[in-house]
C-alpha cells in the first residue's frame, strides 16, 4: 500500500494529472482506505509542492497547477469517504480571503469536513467581506466560519471580516476558525478568532470542539 501513495504523492508532484487520477483510482479498486489516500498520498504530494514553491523551485503557475491535480483527484476520492449517518454536527462556512486566489489548503479542509458529517458552504477564493457576512445570514444552526491565507499580503483581511462581523451583529453566533500556511496560533488569536487549525487534519479536531462548546 505504501508503494502507490508514494506514486500518488510523487504524481502531484510530477503535476501528471492523467497518472494521480489512474493511480487513485487504481488505490481505491484495490481498497486503500480513501483517508489514507487524502493524507499519505495528495496531502504529502502538495506539502512537497509547498516545500518546492518556498525554495522558489516551483512558482504561482506550478502551484496553481498541482492544485487542480489535487482536485481532480479528490473528485474521485470524496464519494468514496464514510460520513456516519448521524445528525451533522454543524455548517462550516469557508473561504480564501480577498485579494488571495489559492484554494489547494482550502479544499483538503473541505473535503476532510465534509467526511466528519459537516455542511459546507465554500464560498471559493477572494471572497470580501461582504459574502462572508451575507452566508452567515443565509444560515442557521451551528456555525463556524473558516478563513484561509496562503500569501502574508492577505492575511490582515482576515482581522477585517472579523471586525465586520462584530459590526453586523453576528460574531455572537458563530465560531470562527483560522488557517493557511503562514498563519500560526498566535496569529489568529490576535485577529480576534476563536481557535487555529494547523491542517486540513486539525481544521476537524478543532471544529468538532468549537461546535462541542
Amino acid at each position: 500500500m505504501a508503494d502507490i501513495l508514494q506514486e500518488i504523492a510523487d504524481s502531484v508532484v510530477e503535476i501528471d494529472f492523467d497518472l494521480s487520477k489512474k493511480l487513485v483510482r487504481r488505490a481505491l479498486r484495490d481498497g486503500v482506505p480513501p483517508m489514507d489516500i487524502i493524507l499519505r498520498g495528495l496531502s504529502r504530494g502538495m506539502e512537497r509542492v509547498g516545500e518546492l514553491y518556498e525554495a522558489s523551485e516551483y512558482f504561482e503557475a506550478e502551484l496553481i497547477a498541482s492544485g487542480q491535480v489535487m482536485q481532480e483527484c479528490m473528485e474521485i476520492v470524496e464519494p468514496e469517504l464514510e460520513v456516519d449517518e448521524v445528525e451533522s454536527p454543524g455548517t462550516v462556512i469557508i473561504g480564501t480571503v480577498k485579494g488571495d486566489l489559492h484554494d489547494i489548503g482550502k479544499n483538503m479542509v473541505v473535503a476532510m469536513l465534509r467526511s466528519a458529517g459537516f455542511e459546507i458552504v465554500d464560498l471559493g477564493v477572494d471572497v470580501p467581506k461582504e459574502r462572508f457576512v451575507d452566508a452567515i445570514r443565509s444560515t442557521d444552526g451551528r456555525v463556524i466560519v473558516a478563513m484561509s491565507a496562503l500569501l502574508t499580503t492577505t492575511m490582515p483581511a482576515m482581522k477585517e471580516i472579523v471586525q465586520e462581523l462584530g459590526d453586523q451583529g453576528l460574531r455572537e453566533r458563530i465560531k470562527i476558525l483560522l488557517g493557511g500556511r503562514p498563519v500560526n496560533e498566535k496569529f489568529a488569536m490576535d485577529m480576534g478568532a476563536d481557535a487555529y487549525a494547523k491542517d486540513a487534519v486539525a481544521a476537524v479536531r478543532v471544529a468538532r470542539g468549537l461546535v462541542d462548546e
